[in-house]
């Protein structure tokens, strides 16, 4: 079944701390599970052992009426113990940042973001329901504490078609 026809990809001007509104998106947990770090993971959180698992929260963001997909979102999160609420396969409330800082005990400090285009994965261009040819834009942050212990790494994905405005403030 094709996916259904959608109006153009709409702007969004968000402080990168906050969440987007609830009249402008729809957030859908995709799953919550243990894994393994992709090495581009291990090296942002700067784990020792290659196979060390992480906590992964899949997230796709929607419209309002969750039919038209603007972003996946991908966290990976290091020792997150199995009882937080972290780990349940529903939505937080709130802003990522707040969340990490209540379930994890670590306050953001500091943040690397690394953002570059490519072609999407099969995975990727489907989820995003992208036409043959269409590129991403990729952001990779990942958060530190005062410290500079990486405490999230996340990958948010976007088609190419769309416009990002971010007003990135210190963190707290």
């Amino acid at each position: 079944m094709p996916p259904p026809a959608h109006p153009a990809r709409p702007a969004h001007s968000v402080r990168i701390s906050e969440a987007l509104p609830a009249g402008l998106s729809a957030v859908h947990v995709i799953g919550v599970a243990y894994e393994p770090a992709p090495p581009e993971v291990t090296h942002a959180l700067r784990l020792n052992d290659p196979s060390a698992l992480v906590l992964v929260r899949r997230r796709l963001v929607t419209d309002p009426a969750g039919h038209f997909p603007l972003e996946l979102r991908t966290s990976y999160l290091p020792d997150i113990a199995g009882g937080s609420p972290l780990t349940r396969p529903y939505l937080l409330p709130g802003a990522w940042l707040r969340n990490i800082a209540a379930y994890t005990g670590r306050q953001p400090a500091t943040s690397t973001i690394r953002i570059n285009a490519r072609s999407p994965t099969c995975w990727e261009a489907a989820a995003l329901y992208l036409p043959p040819g269409a590129n991403v834009l990729v952001r990779a942050t990942t958060l530190h504490t005062r410290a500079g212990q990486p405490i999230d790494h996340t990958v948010s994905i976007w088609p190419d078609t769309i416009t990002i405005n971010a007003d990135i403030p210190s963190l707290p």
